[in-house]
Parts: structure tokens; C-alpha cells; sequence
């Protein structure tokens, strides 16, 4: 990643958005911004700008992978095989966060993938920082409480773990008809 190129510009048709590098791990790039600029990008499967949009994060050496449209079963094996579990929530001027729901965040729990949420609309009602899930303010917070779990797999599972058997003991439809 050449920080001297421009943030976003428009190459041979195409949208490039570069995102700031926090620091590199190993051979990865730490981009702190990726899952909230992910939120805001996202739209409608298309091959030709999943390219462009992976291109400067293949450029800088991250492996990238567009998932094909697939059945709901197919998709749970595919978000099993995370390490962490990103739900990003950007509110403001964000129509496409406004209208998330926590249907992510049950197929992470579901697959024991533990979460790593933006500290705002309903996350805060279920995660508990650092105990069911990491809560986090900004980019930084993000990449930090990312880089804590895939430093220590310990963590990763006895977070996936406590998520699993907070859900079903206040989420689960057993535990909501009880009330």
C-alpha cells in the first residue's frame, strides 16, 4: 500500500477506495477501517466490482474471496470457518447499517465464531465487552480487539462458548416463552 495514492479515485471505470494501514502483522496489513468501509460499500453481488474492490487488498498481499450466492445451510459452513465474527453497525448517514438485523450475529453464534461488534443499536443490549463478545467504539478498538482474538484461540472459544449459552438462556425461543 503506497500511502502517497489517493484515498478513493476511479481507475478504468472502476471505484478504488484505499484504506489507511494501522500497522502489519506478520505479512498482513492491519486496516483498522476495513469492516466499517465493507458496511458502507457493499452492495449487490457483481463480479466485476467484487475485482475491483479486492484489488488493493490483494495488491498488499490479503487473500480475498467473493462467496457465490448459496443456500442458507451452505452459507453457516462458510461463516464457521471465521476466526472473528465482524458485525459493524455505522448509523449515521448509513441506510444499509440503519436496517441491519442481528441475523449475522446469530449465524456467528451458531457457527462458534466469536463477535466483534460496533458498540451501538442492539449490540449492547446482548454483548458484554471482553465476555460474550468484544464491543467496539471506532476502527481502532475494532483491529485491537480483532488482533486480541486471533492471538489467542483460548479466548476466541470461551467467547464463542459464553455467547452461545447467554443466547440460549435470554434468546432462544425456549427462554423468550418462559418469560
Amino acid at each position: 500500500h503506497d500511502p502517497a495514492l489517493p484515498r478513493e479515485e476511479t481507475v478504468g471505470g472502476v471505484r478504488v477506495v484505499r484504506l489507511p494501514v494501522a500497522f502489519r502483522l506478520s505479512r498482513a496489513m492491519v486496516m483498522p477501517s476495513f469492516p466499517f468501509a465493507v458496511a458502507r460499500l457493499v452492495g449487490s453481488h457483481d463480479d466485476a466490482r467484487a475485482a475491483a474492490f479486492f484489488a488493493p487488498l490483494e495488491a498488499a498481499g490479503l487473500r480475498c474471496k467473493a462467496w457465490p450466492t448459496m443456500d442458507h445451510a451452505a452459507y453457516l459452513d462458510v461463516v464457521a470457518r471465521a476466526a472473528v465474527g465482524l458485525q459493524p453497525a455505522c448509523i449515521e448517514g448509513s441506510p444499509y447499517s440503519e436496517g441491519k438485523s442481528f441475523a449475522k450475529v446469530l449465524d456467528y453464534l451458531a457457527g462458534d465464531v466469536p463477535v466483534v461488534a460496533s458498540n451501538n443499536v442492539d449490540h449492547p443490549l446482548f454483548f458484554e465487552s471482553g465476555r460474550n463478545g468484544f464491543l467496539v467504539q471506532d476502527e481502532f478498538d475494532c483491529a485491537q480487539a480483532v488482533v486480541t482474538l486471533l492471538d489467542n484461540k483460548s479466548l476466541r472459544d470461551d467467547v464463542a462458548q459464553t455467547a452461545m449459552q447467554d443466547f440460549r438462556m435470554r434468546l432462544s425461543t425456549t427462554a423468550v416463552a418462559a418469560q
